[in-house]
């Protein structure tokens, strides 16, 4: 093996590891013709290194840039071919995987939203495990889309760590509210860019870890124009509204909506709240957010949002400014509730009463901020509190004891 370039393709053990999911779905074979991409070079400068994880429709490699030894971590992506099933390597079709990741580069990098991963450009290169030989499609440039790569843990895998651990409850509340929140702020932003997320469910979320908490949308792929009407909308079935789901297996497409991105985004936050992974076709079991670990107020979103009440992720979020106003509009100690600025996105800034409009967190993001509906302010400001109110949304962390600790949490902000 030469010091960047994997000349005797040997895979590691995170290969390994993919290679056995590729295994488990059926696709047995398939891993040795993309590990001969590891080694080449897209536009010259970022080196493929390792094979990082495989989606239904592209291949992800670790990438190192050649040209800045210091960049930030960095991955491409690869449109999949069938490699393994040689009669199903048709030019057109080629063609076509190859479109796909045009069009998601175009999303990525021409549509920037702060809850998407940063996109670097869409490069080209050759393909070695393609028989250049067979001329057409075959013997073109391969494209490679390269993009931030995101540190952390996917939320799937992160819940599946924290409902089997002992975390402490009012730990797990706080992020799995945050999780809440950061997932209706991203929902609305891209729907502000004309963009729905199709493929939403919480393996296509990253948890990024403190001190910011930071929670970010994974694969561009996912991402469909709210005008798009060819029935593109690529997805887990357990993740749509039942109806929608029965109605695509009798052969309906599926038309991208505001309404559908609200079910789908209750659902997912569902199996957030209570680790149940919701089914094809059935409703969710309400009465499991009764002792879930979230926040009565984020759980009574949840449930409305899994039943179809809101019509969009913005009124549910909406929803839950109003209550975080209340809190600090009618007396509650302020320093006992989140207090971050709110930058409307997308949508005009509004500054609510009695500092009202500091009272919902961001979902953790250092650019995008809670969004603040102009009309919610006035009703949150006249509105009658319940005659209890000791739900909060994103209790704050345990205040850091000690010099070195009182100093750490003024350098992060706490």
């Amino acid at each position: 093996m030469a010091s960047d370039v994997r000349r005797n393709i040997v895979a590691t053990s995170h290969e390994r590891r993919v290679a056995r999911r590729i295994t488990a779905r059926g696709d047995e074979g398939l891993t040795e013709s993309l590990l001969q991409l590891n080694g080449v070079r897209a536009g010259g400068r970022y080196l493929l290194r390792q094979l990082y994880a495989v989606g239904a429709e592209g291949a992800v490699y670790d990438v190192k840039d050649m040209k800045d030894p210091n960049a930030k971590p960095l991955v491409a992506k690869v449109a999949l071919h069938p490699y393994h099933r040689p009669f199903d390597l048709l030019p057109d079709e080629v063609r076509k995987s190859r479109y796909s990741l045009r069009v998601e580069s175009q999303y990525l990098l021409g549509n920037v939203s702060p809850f998407m991963p940063r996109g670097v450009g869409i490069f080209e290169t050759h393909n070695p495990a393609l028989d250049a030989a067979r001329g057409d499609a075959f013997a073109e440039p391969e494209p490679v889309l390269v993009m931030e790569k995101l540190p952390g843990f996917d939320l799937d895998r992160w819940l599946a760590r924290a409902h089997r651990s002992s975390v402490p409850r009012v730990v797990l509340r706080r992020t799995l509210d945050r999780v809440a929140v950061v997932l209706l702020q991203a929902l609305t932003d891209l729907r502000g860019r004309g963009q729905i997320f199709a493929d939403l469910r919480p393996g296509n979320m990253r948890m990024m870890g403190r001190p910011e908490r930071r929670v970010r949308m994974l694969d561009a792929g996912s991402l469909v124009s709210v005008h798009d009407k060819s029935g593109r909308f690529p997805h887990v079935p357990a993740y749509l509204p039942p109806e929608l789901f029965r109605a695509t297996q009798a052969g309906q497409l599926i038309v991208p909506n505001d309404a559908v991105q609200a079910v789908m985004a209750g659902r997912t936050l569902f199996e957030a709240a209570t680790g149940s992974v919701p089914h094809p076709g059935q409703e969710v079991d309400l009465s499991l957010l009764a002792g879930s670990d979230v926040s009565s107020p984020v759980g009574d979103v949840i449930a409305r949002l899994c039943t179809g009440e809101y019509s969009d992720a913005r009124t549910a979020l909406e929803h839950l400014y109003q209550h975080a106003s209340r809190r600090v509009a009618h007396g509650n100690d302020p320093r006992r509730t989140p207090v971050v600025d709110t930058k409307v996105v997308p949508g005009p800034r509004v500054a609510a009463p009695g500092g009202a409009a500091r009272a919902v967190a961001s979902a953790s993001h250092p650019v995008a901020k809670a969004v603040v509906p102009g009309a919610a302010a006035a009703r949150a400001a006249s509105a009658t509190p319940p005659a209890t109110q000791n739900d909060q949304i994103l209790p704050p962390s345990k205040k850091p004891s000690g010099f070195f600790g009182r100093l750490v949490g003024k350098l992060l902000g706490r």
